[in-house]
Parts: structure tokens; sequence; C-alpha cells
């Protein structure tokens, strides 16, 4: 009995540490050590504040401040936190932006100060006064979107002269180039040959122009055929063993990149190779070992730019500019575009432009395509819509990369004949990816915005139209009843460069559109054929629902429902038609048009009564001029409809396409 009571004990001592390690389970589950907020301050004025949290948190994150030195503080769920790149001063981490980006890293620390995660803060300072300085040239282009106190500006050996522009902040601002005003803060600026010259942009407030912020940038002019000269002769980005590739592909003369890297891949580096000796190389601004990785670069969900910086024994400088993007998901293998929708015209206005086709119309499976123009140049703008809303579009014309936008067309791009563009479609998880090419082909563009033919189905069932089709016709009257509910349209162009639209839907010539519902009483369809060449016409046809009025009737061949002052009826047998004549059961359709019916079954003769009208028929006798006699069939008995409809003064019209018999009230002419 003890010895039970002792393995009882036991027992019941071994269940309560199991559960007891549950519940320290079940609580180390429940921790999350998430970043919940985070607070940026200005250094000298604590209540100049910023705070992201919510939906500003994320693995990687970009704030532009408009301060110099920043006290930071965050709150997380569980556990403590650190924060690298920032020195700790009492309750606050501080840092002093020196750079034009800083990046930090964010680790939030369990209880015995392990890393449970990580979070990547970039900080940018705001360039005062200023949103964007922009370089033109001769097919170059070049954009700050943020200023250093001194900038460095590298252009190819053709551009001569330079196009500055400059966009402030607000109207309160001065800008000045060189100590110049200019009503529109543009200005041209010649370059000398194989030389570095220095701009200075002066930004000013407008109430107190003492008050300025001085920005250098040295613009150097390459010599002709020093393209090895401070240049790389490669350029790799990395995580951990994986390498990504550069779109366009790295080549040392092109300038500008993109690079997309999947979701994992938060922190990157950058190998530089030089292509000449004696030179040196900065990634960011740190100088990188020749050969050699730069340190980790953080890389945004939001995007970010990467700098490398080439300077050869000379004094010669090439600038690199990578733009780095990291995708937000690690799934999804979908790389291909559904649609492209372009603009084109003589204009860089984008509201000038119109709709055009590429050629041949655009399918997903298709990768090669034309672009008219009928002159030496046009501007071209794009609006993609891909597979899968998370990947990613890139154009590529020349060297410039442009990103593209699912929901807005990109700025318009000027091309001329025998240009060529490629977009570059990426799955979501950035790592599949397809190109769509494009070819600009110059001819005299076609002005044909007519259709060939035209057709219109009710509930599947083609309907005629009024009067037939013609090209040259362009508004158009057909008819269903009301027991019918959608309608189709099959427009097709008579030039294949036309496009087409139907009630505003882009459909393709020749195929079916999708159906749409008939309106109660009256449905208007609107086709617009574009040409080539931008003119249009419209083509309207109207549909009417003939049931709904009342003062028609509507029959259909075989079928048993049919429609008489507005309502929907049932037959006792249904319509047919014997040596092209309609015949319908006649007492209630005689009495629908306001006519009565007697029958004489000894003399088996009918007689109709409306009035003073008296119409005589007999069974199985075949009426003058309409080759058909009355008959009697499943104990219904029928009669000629158009006789009996004219001879009530009512308007009777056969559509063959629908097998409907429409028969009108005619008003008394008297």
């Amino acid at each position: 009995m003890q010895i039970l009571k002792s393995r009882h004990v036991v027992f019941t001592l071994l269940l309560a540490m199991i559960l007891c390690m549950g519940c320290c389970l079940s609580a180390a589950a429940a921790t999350d050590y998430e970043l919940e907020k985070i607070y940026l301050y200005d250094y000298s004025d604590m209540d100049d504040r910023i705070v992201l949290d919510n939906s500003d948190i994320r693995d990687s994150m970009s704030q532009v401040v408009d301060w110099q030195t920043i006290r930071i503080r965050a709150t997380v769920s569980d556990g403590d936190y650190e924060i690298q790149g920032a020195n700790l001063d009492g309750n606050y981490y501080v840092v002093t932006l020196h750079d034009e980006v800083t990046d930090l890293t964010i680790r939030v620390l369990d209880d015995d100060g392990d890393v449970q995660k990580r979070y990547y803060l970039q900080l940018r300072q705001a360039t005062e006064g200023l949103e964007t300085v922009t370089f033109e040239g001769d097919d170059y282009e070049f954009t700050f979107d943020t200023l250093a106190s001194t900038n460095v500006l590298t252009v190819p050996a053709r551009v001569d002269e330079l196009e500055m522009s400059v966009e402030v902040s607000s109207g309160d601002y001065i800008v000045k180039y060189n100590t110049k005003e200019s009503d529109d803060n543009t200005w041209k600026i010649k370059l000398p040959a194989d030389s570095t010259i220095p701009l200075y942009i002066t930004v000013s407030d407008e109430d107190d122009p003492d008050d300025y912020t001085q920005y250098k940038i040295e613009v150097t002019r390459l010599a002709a055929g020093s393209g090895a000269q401070g240049s790389l002769s490669s350029l790799k980005v990395a995580y951990g063993s994986e390498s990504y590739d550069f779109f366009p592909a790295f080549d040392p003369d092109i300038y500008n990149y993109y690079v997309l890297v999947p979701n994992k891949a938060k922190q990157v580096t950058f190998t530089p190779t030089l292509g000449a000796s004696g030179a040196s190389v900065t990634v960011n601004g740190d100088v990188v070992a020749n050969g050699k990785p730069s340190s980790e670069i953080t890389a945004s969900t939001n995007g970010s730019q990467v700098t490398i910086l080439v300077t050869d024994a000379n004094g010669q400088i090439n600038v690199y500019t990578v733009n780095l993007l990291r995708t937000t998901k690690s799934e999804g293998d979908e790389a291909e575009m559904i649609n492209l929708r372009v603009k084109s015209g003589k204009s860089s206005s984008l509201n000038s432009l119109l709709m055009v086709d590429t050629v041949p119309s655009f399918e997903g499976d298709r990768y090669h395509y034309d672009l008219v123009m009928d002159a030496a140049y046009s501007y071209f703008s794009f609006r993609p819509s891909i597979a899968d809303s998370n990947g990613a579009a890139l154009l590529l014309v020349d060297d410039k990369v442009v990103r593209l936008s699912e929901s807005t067309y990109c700025d318009p791009i000027q091309l001329g004949i025998d240009s060529e563009a490629t977009i570059r479609v990426f799955s979501a998880d950035f790592r599949h990816s397809q190109d769509y090419n494009f070819t600009v082909a110059a001819r005299e563009l076609d002005d044909n915005y007519m259709l060939a033919d035209l057709a219109v189905r009710v509930d599947g069932v083609k309907i005629g139209l009024s009067p037939a089709f013609t090209g040259g016709t362009y508004n158009y009257k057909t008819s269903g009843d009301d027991t019918t509910k959608k309608y189709t349209v099959t427009a097709t162009a008579a030039s294949d460069g036309a496009s087409i639209t139907v009630n505003g839907d882009r459909v393709t010539s020749g195929e079916e559109s999708d159906a749409y519902e008939l309106g109660t009483t009256y449905s208007t369809v609107k086709i617009v054929v574009t040409a080539e060449n931008g003119e249009s016409a419209t083509y309207k046809v109207t549909i009417d629902r003939s049931g709904i009025d009342g003062n028609k009737i509507v029959l259909r061949i075989g079928s048993l429902n049919y429609i008489a002052n507005g309502q929907t009826r049932t037959l006792a047998a249904a319509p047919y038609i014997t040596n092209s004549r309609t015949q319908v059961p006649v007492r209630v359709i005689a009495e629908s048009m306001g006519a009565s019916v007697y029958y004489d079954s000894v003399h088996k003769q009918i007689t109709i009564k409306k009035d003073d009208e008296r119409i005589y028929m007999d069974i199985g006798k075949t009426i003058k001029d309409f080759d058909v006699a009355p008959e009697i069939k499943a104990n219904t008995t029928f009669v000629p409809i158009r006789y009996v409809s004219e001879k009530l003064n009512c308007k009777c019209v056969y559509n063959n396409d629908s097998k409907e018999i429409i028969i009108t009230q005619v008003a008394d002419q008297n």
C-alpha cells in the first residue's frame, strides 16, 4: 500500500512539472519581440519630432529628416533594443548625419541580451528648399533627388552642353546658379572638353536673402575615348553566396542600373573591380579595396540608391548609380505582363498624348512588337498591368532605366526611328523575369477608323440591325423582348491598325465582347473605332426591348412565351413557319390586339371582329395572296399573323436572326 502511495506521489509531481513546462513554453511562444514605435527628435528642439508606428514599421524603413543631429527612442513589445550606428546618450540614441544617407540597425533583444529580430532604418537628410536638380544633354539625363554640400556629376564626352532645371519645394525660395537667377529656374551650361567645372547652387529664403544654403556640383565631361579611365571592369552585388543581375547588364560605359533582390537579402554587398591601375573606388562614400566587397548596405523595400564613385590616377571621376530594391514577398513566380497601355504623340506633355496600339496588338505571350509613328521622332508613355501586382516592371531605353507603375503612365520618353526599348517584368519574389522588346517603326499612320462588320447578339442570338450595316452608317436600331437579359457586340475594324472600344472597354477586332446587361427600356451601345493616327468614329446601336412597350406584341418561333401590352404570357402552342408564313394561335393574339374571335365549329369558319372590321377565314382554305390556310394543331387554331395584323391596322415585322415576330399598333391616320 505504501509503495502504491509513493508511486502516486511521483506521478503527480511529474504531471505538475510537465504542466509547468507547458505553461512556460506557451509563455515563451507568446513573446513576439516586435518593434512598436520609433521616435525621432531634433536634438536641439525636442518638440520637433517624427513618430513611426503601425504601417510605418517594416523590416526596412526609410525616413527623410530636416535635422543634422537626431535623438532616437524606440518601444518594443517584449525585451529591449539597441541601435547600431548611433551612440547611446542617457535614454536616447544620438546620431549626426554627415552623409547624404545614414543606415541604422535596430536590434530587438530578449532578457538574456540575445538578438531576436533586426530592423533597418535609413535616414536621409532633406535638401533645404530643393526638390530635385535635373541635368539634360545630348541623349543624357540625370536627376539629383537630394544634394550634399558637395556633389559629383560625370557626363559622356558627347555632351557639350547641359540644361540644368531646379525644382524648389515652395515659392518661398529663390534659386541662383553662380549668382544668376532665372525666371523658370532653368540654365544652359557650356561644358569644356575633358575638364571638370564647379557649379554652385544657392537657395535662399525669399523674405531673408541672407539666410541661404549653397550646394556645389562638380561636373566632369569625359575625354573622348577615355572609357577605361576611372571606370569599372566589373561590379557585383551579393547576399552571402548569392549574386544578383543588373538591369541593364553591367557595362563599364553605362552608369545607371537597377538591381532587384529577394526579400531575405536585407543587407547586400557591392564588389567593384577597377578597369584602370592607379584608380580608387568608394561605395556610398566608404573606400573599398579593388575586387573586395563593400560593407553591408541595407536593401529597402521602398528602394534606395547606391553610389559608386571611381577616381583614376589623373583625378578623372566616374559615378555609377545603382537603384536597389528589395521585394516584400518571398514567393510568387509569375513574370508576365497581361496588358500594356501605350500613349504617343509629338509633345513631351503627357496630357497631349493619344492612346496607340502596339503592332501587333498586345498579347501576354508575345514578346516582340513595333511602336509605329509617322515622324522622325515621337514621345511614348507606358503603363503596364502585370500578372502579380507584387512584382515589378522596368523600362530600358538606351542606357536609361525607368520603373513603371500599374496605376499611372510614365513620363513621356522620346524615341526615334529604329529605337529599341525593353520592358522587363519581374515576379513577386524577384527571382524570375520576362523581357518584352519594342522597335520603333516609322511609316505613315493609317487614318481608317471605319468598321468592316458589326454584329449584336441578345442572349446569344444574333439580331438584325436597322438599317442593315454598312461601314459608313453610324447609327442603328434593333430590338429584343423583355425576357432577354444581356447583349454582346462583335465589331471588326476595316484596318488592322485600328483599335476598338465597346462601352469604353477595349476589345479585339473580330472577337465578341463581354456581355452587358440590357436596360429596362432602351440600351445604347457605343462602339468607338480609333485609327492609327488617332482619328476616331463612334457607332451607336439602340436596342429596344420591345416587350416593355405596352403597344407591342412580341412572339418567338418555337417559344411558348410571348409578350403583350408589356406583360409576359404563355401560349397553349408555339408559333411556327409553313410555306414561309408565320402561323400563330389566333385567339390570344387577336384579343391582345383588342379584337374578339368567334369560331363556327360546324362550318369551320373563324370570325375576327374589331370595331367595324370583320375578318373571315375558313380552316384549310388558302387565303388569297398568302399561299397558306388557317389550320388546327394541338387543339389550337393557327392563322397567318401578317394577314391578320394588317387587316387590324397593325404593323408586323419578322426578325429572321432572333426569330421574333413584332406586332405594333398603328395610330389611326384619320
